[in-house]
């Protein structure tokens, strides 16, 4: 019998804590929720958020989602709106 292997290392609280996340009932008065992912670039953050992308969809497909990088666009953060426009873009939408 093989060994099977995971993809990530010392990913499992971050693979836990994302199920945990969509299991547990919105208590807010907020219609969505955000799940931000940060640390130091070549960390992994991208690949972890890829293999969650799949998991949402296969075992979660009616909650929706999108996905916004925050990153720095020639030394100036990214507008809100650009940022607004890129999640919309995701779901189909125009403003």
């Amino acid at each position: 019998m093989g060994v099977r292997r995971s993809a990530f290392v010392d990913r499992d609280s971050s693979i836990g804590l994302f199920h945990e996340f969509l299991e547990t009932p919105n208590k807010s008065n907020s219609p969505m929720r955000i799940l931000l992912y940060h640390g130091i670039g070549g960390s992994g953050k991208s690949c972890l958020i890829e293999y969650l992308e799949k998991v949402l969809k296969k075992d979660y497909p009616d909650i929706p989602s999108a996905r916004l990088e925050l990153g720095y666009v020639v030394n100036r953060a990214r507008p809100l709106d650009e940022s607004l426009d890129m999640i919309l873009k995701q779901w189909n939408m125009r403003r």
